[in-house]
């Protein structure tokens, strides 16, 4: 998974990360590490690490580390300032204006571990979208991390908004007389 989605951006590498390691941390148990798994999300970060490195070398025709892009691409604003155009933004509100009241009122109704990691991987998202004060652009990687999550649980309120459980319905077949 770290080859097509180095490939595909740059930005999978740290999202693909911190979406892993939330989902991890969500299911660690205190008598059980989960070595095998951490393994696996170390293969998945360097797998990624090495094709977004190979890539952005390739192009530049000289070894370039993602954390060089990276220093690159700050923008040099403060931190704060950067987070403040990144949540002010009118992209930001425009998706998540309706979607995060309508999803968060259900979202406990979802496995907990895909929360998390949605959570996460939504901060790491605000995080690196404030460090290089890319304002509304930070919100296409939002969405794409937390929409899914929030998308379901908003259609769970929707489709049953007192809460209740929802009970079979036995509905016969009508047939025209």
């Amino acid at each position: 998974m770290g080859i097509p989605g180095g490939l595909a951006k740059e930005t999978f590498l740290p999202l693909s990360a911190l979406f892993v390691f939330g989902w991890w941390i969500s299911e660690v148990r205190r008598d059980r590490l989960q070595l095998v798994r951490l393994a696996w999300m170390a293969a998945l970060g360097v797998t990624c690490l090495a094709t977004v490195t190979t890539v952005m070398s390739a192009v530049a025709g000289g070894l370039v580390w993602p954390w060089q892009f990276a220093a690159y691409m700050h923008a040099g604003r403060g931190f704060f300032m950067g987070l403040r155009g990144s949540v002010l933004d009118h992209t930001f509100w425009f998706e998540f204006i309706w979607l995060l009241p309508l999803g968060l009122v259900r979202v406990r109704r979802l496995p907990r571990p895909w929360v998390m990691a949605s959570a996460v991987a939504f901060c790491g998202a605000l995080v690196l979208g404030a460090f290089n004060n890319s304002g509304g652009n930070t919100t296409r990687p939002l969405f794409n991390v937390a929409a899914p999550m929030l998308s379901l649980s908003a259609a769970i309120f929707l489709s049953n908004p007192n809460g209740r459980p929802i009970q079979a319905v036995n509905a016969e077949l009508v047939t025209p007389d």
